[in-house]
């Protein structure tokens, strides 16, 4: 008779809470990956309290104990998983929040001096430019390039970023690989995605055999770098790099810049492939497999040639223009992945 009625309620309790939650869910809005989560837990937390409850106490009093015990644990579970991820990958497939940890580390103007002492990874030439020479580094906080430091990256050079970091650009970037010796932007550790390439407000950047993967996206000095690779107001070359398996709002995002995209490769992008916002350029002959929402999306810009491009994806190859939709649907190749690719 004790079983039936730990059983029965188990099942009363689980299904109060399944339909709070769902009232919850319907009412604020949140999200699918969060309403699973907490609702799975519980059962699971409920068949083994129920199974293995104390005797000396009342129904009442099991029930708060339950509730105080599932929360206690699931709620300082979802508080660690959101300290040891800061780059947020994690908390958002548990969650369904797409949250960052928000960075100040400052250092918009610093000596170079000053700045290889605290990163003596890079050398400073005569020429007043920053040279991170060819090599293998591993990035624990965010690096902040000051502004009047134009930055080159030597071909062959592997950076490898802990979870949440980034580097922020105030002045340009010259990342020139070759097509034997790659430049490539990585995450430490490929669970916890690192942040984003940023850069802000200076004299164009280039990219030429330049690889990205793992990358997430961050919110440093009160800016959002939305992508894998964002630059705001800073015009930029890119060729013959690789962007695969991105995981911020985009893999490339230009904001009020011109930006010229050609002969690179987009795979297994969370949301965008390329999104220039208030912007121009060009982006041609690229290859664009298995973004999520678009692979480019053009949305509101008026300037900004597209043309030999191919987009692949399971619905069929997709872009968002306001501006000659016509003329990009001709001028570029639009299909559906393979079995294998969708798989994937």
């Amino acid at each position: 008779m004790k079983g039936n009625r730990n059983i029965r309620l188990a099942v009363t309790g689980v299904l109060s809470f399944v339909l709070l939650m769902l009232l919850l869910k319907l009412m604020f809005h949140f999200p699918r990956q969060l309403f699973i989560l907490l609702s799975g837990s519980f059962i699971a937390a409920s068949i083994l309290f129920w199974g293995f409850r104390m005797r000396k106490h009342n129904d009442w009093a099991h029930i708060l104990i339950l509730t105080f015990a599932w929360s206690a644990v699931t709620f300082s579970g979802l508080g660690l998983v959101h300290r040891l991820d800061p780059g947020g990958w994690i908390w958002y497939r548990l969650t369904g929040y797409d949250r960052v940890i928000a960075e100040r580390p400052g250092g918009q103007t610093c000596a170079p001096e000053e700045f290889v002492r605290q990163h003596p990874m890079f050398k400073f030439d005569e020429k007043d430019q920053l040279i991170l020479p060819a090599g293998e580094y591993e990035f624990d906080e965010t690096v902040i390039v000051p502004s009047g430091m134009p930055l080159l990256i030597e071909p062959g050079t592997t950076l490898k970023f802990a979870g949440g970091r980034s580097l922020i650009s105030y002045s340009g970037i010259h990342a020139g690989g070759t097509e034997e010796a790659p430049i490539l932007f990585t995450a430490r550790n490929s669970l916890c995605k690192w942040g984003a390439v940023g850069i802000v407000r200076t004299n164009e950047s280039v990219f030429k055999h330049v690889r990205f993967e793992h990358a997430r996206r961050a919110r440093v000095n009160g800016i959002d770098f939305v992508a894998g690779l964002s630059l705001i107001e800073t015009d930029v070359q890119i060729s013959n790099c690789e962007f695969s398996d991105m995981f911020g709002k985009d893999a490339i995002n230009v904001q009020r810049a011109h930006a010229v995209v050609r002969n690179s490769l987009f795979e297994n992008v969370f949301k965008d492939g390329i999104d220039i916002d208030a912007g121009s350029g060009e982006i041609s002959y690229n290859r664009f497999i298995n973004c999520q929402d678009e692979g480019i999306d053009l949305s509101e810009n008026f300037d900004v040639e597209v043309f030999g491009n191919e987009i692949f994806d399971r619905y069929g190859g997709r872009i968002a223009a306001d501006n000659n939709i016509q003329e990009i649907k001709e001028g570029n190749t639009f299909g559906y992945l393979s079995k294998r690719q969708a798989d994937l």
